[in-house]
């Protein structure tokens, strides 16, 4: 399939999408191609939002390209998978950071429909993918993005681990840290969907903070 969109090992491939119709679809486009050995890979900063916006040329219709000649080559250093983050939940280690890249309300345990149990991996830190674009869908300057990492104790010798509830917005998370320079990140496509289903992965939630930031009161007592 990836041939069949006429991409090639040597093919510069940009990816562009609507940043507010979806939920990072470009990032997990990017990390995907890089996790299956792609190394020439960009962003359009601002997407279609932008794009349109500045009344550049488009076309309907489909566009059939001639087939490309690239050959997976897995990259297994930006992959993370559920037994290993089991793993590091039981046994911590310093040098590296969980990032949990969904809402706010959803990180302290909002119940969504079709997820089992809510919350968020235990010591996993919270950073909305959201929280790294402009109004206009265009990526915030760099120095913005790095005080922000910094801000929730994140360094580049660190490892990341990213997580979502299915790998999409925590690749969003991916594309950011490495364009802030971080080298070693990781993403874990599973994420929240097969994390909450398996009853042998701890969850951790925080009732009173969501109830805070939704302005419920405790049950019981009015509002």
């Amino acid at each position: 399939k990836i041939r069949a969109l006429g991409i090639s090992e040597d093919s510069d491939v940009v990816i562009y999408s609507n940043p507010f119709d979806n939920w990072g679809d470009e990032g997990r486009m990017f990390w995907m191609l890089e996790y299956l050995g792609h190394k020439r890979l960009r962003i359009l900063d601002g997407g279609w939002v932008k794009w349109v916006q500045e009344r550049r040329p488009f076309e309907h219709g489909f566009v059939t390209p001639k087939p490309g000649t690239f050959t997976i080559n897995p990259v297994a250093s930006v992959f993370a998978g559920k037994d290993e983050l089991r793993h590091l939940v039981k046994q911590p280690h310093p040098g590296t950071a969980i990032v949990d890249a969904r809402s706010l309300e959803e990180y302290l345990g909002k119940e969504i429909s079709g997820i089992p149990r809510p919350g968020h991996i235990p010591s996993a830190i919270h950073l909305a993918w959201t929280g790294f674009l402009h109004a206009n869908a265009t990526v915030k300057d760099l120095q913005t993005i790095t005080e922000s990492l910094a801000d929730k104790g994140l360094t580049q010798d660190q490892e990341i681990i990213c997580y979502c509830t299915g790998g999409v917005r925590s690749s969003w998370l991916y594309f950011i840290f490495k364009l802030a320079g971080y080298r070693k990140v990781r993403n874990y496509p599973g994420s929240w969907w097969e994390w909450s289903r398996d009853f042998a992965c701890p969850v951790e939630k925080d009732t009173k903070g969501l109830q805070h930031i939704l302005n419920v009161a405790p049950q019981g007592r009015p509002s």
